[in-house]
């Protein structure tokens, strides 16, 4: 009888407390991300999962990540009157909006390019000239040649504006200096053709190519390296897609730089009696630049419409045409690669 009594009061006192355990919450909703995530939410009744409509949940899920990925806590990114909004539950995404604090800079960068030139032929016709003091045959030919493609470095250290950021994306303009070390070979230049442009030449083709015959063509094989250092600026875009680790990248911007290469500047790379062709780097440059990146994979181009320049000179004052023009022809210059930094 007595061990009946203390069961009895036992599960008297136990009852209320068990009780109090139980849940109040009487619904749930769940929602599966990916494979090993899931968000759940929690009510007292299926009525009040209509109060999440008010909510603009993806913007609250973009915010959040956000801030972890920056290393903000709270909400210290969102203006009071934004934040007092998402607690509010206004759904119109353009009330709520992260603030960019104006322009402000970014962290520094630094940035290394490892690619290549690409490699091209050029044909190049020369400044007419005579064929003699006595002979007053005015003559003109072209030349052939290639530029082989071979390495080329860019090291670029700067940083960047911050124009404007929304959500997962920012748009900056970024600003930077440094140096190309660009690398490729010259060869194969030969003659292409002789003409006369004398009207009534009493010169034939053959007779042309006899009075140039024992004069031999310059085969050229010349190994060029040149350092460029530049300024560059221009708008960068990125943006977040829903994986964490996917951010994609895209730039175009322009650059100034000049040349640096003291053992190949008007140099004759093909002579014919007193007639020849120089090569030179141009001085001042400009140039395109262009990156497209996802994550750590990016590629990148460079072009610089001047590169160097074809410059036809006749040595001997006497054997110059009178009035004839200078004949210049400039090169341009790609660089593909990819592009180690951010």
């Amino acid at each position: 009888m007595r061990s009946l009594f203390l069961f009895a009061l036992i599960s008297v006192l136990i009852s209320p407390a068990l009780h109090a355990q139980q849940p109040v919450y009487l619904d749930t909703l769940e929602v599966e991300i990916g494979d090993n995530t899931k968000v759940i939410f929690l009510a007292k009744s299926p009525a009040d999962f209509a109060v999440i409509d008010r909510y603009d949940l993806n913007f609250l899920f973009d915010e959040l990540w956000r801030m972890r990925q920056e290393g903000l806590t709270g909400e210290e990114s969102l203006d009071q009157y934004s934040a007092e909004q998402l607690r509010a539950g206004v759904k119109a995404p353009e009330v709520i909006k992260g603030v960019t604090g104006g322009l402000r800079l970014n962290s520094w960068f630094f940035t290394t390019n490892a690619g290549f030139t690409i490699g091209r032929s050029f044909l190049v016709t020369t400044r007419p000239f005579l064929l003699s003091e006595e002979n007053q045959e005015q003559l003109q030919y072209t030349i052939r040649g290639e530029i082989r493609s071979k390495t080329a470095v860019d090291f670029t250290f700067g940083n960047s504006i911050l124009l404007k950021e929304q959500g997962t994306r920012k748009w900056r303009l970024r600003v930077g200096i440094g140096a190309s070390l660009v690398n490729y070979r010259i060869r194969n230049v030969r003659r292409g053709s002789l003409r006369s442009l004398t009207e009534g030449s009493t010169l034939s083709s053959a007779e042309l190519e006899e009075l140039v015959s024992d004069l031999p063509e310059r085969i050229l094989d010349k190994q060029i390296g040149a350092i460029m250092p530049f300024l560059e600026i221009g708008p960068y875009y990125e943006w977040y897609n829903r994986r964490p680790e996917g951010r994609w990248s895209v730039s175009l911007g322009g650059r100034l730089s000049t040349v640096i290469s003291d053992d190949f500047n008007r140099i004759p790379i093909y002579e014919l009696g007193e007639s020849e062709v120089l090569f030179s780097h141009s001085g001042l440059q400009y140039g395109l630049t262009a990156h497209l990146g996802y994550s750590f994979s990016n590629l990148f181009v460079n072009y610089y419409p001047n590169a160097f320049q074809l410059d036809s000179n006749v040595r001997s004052e006497a054997l110059q045409v009178p009035g004839a023009p200078n004949r210049t022809r400039n090169l341009g210059l790609w660089v593909v690669g990819t592009r180690f930094g951010f």
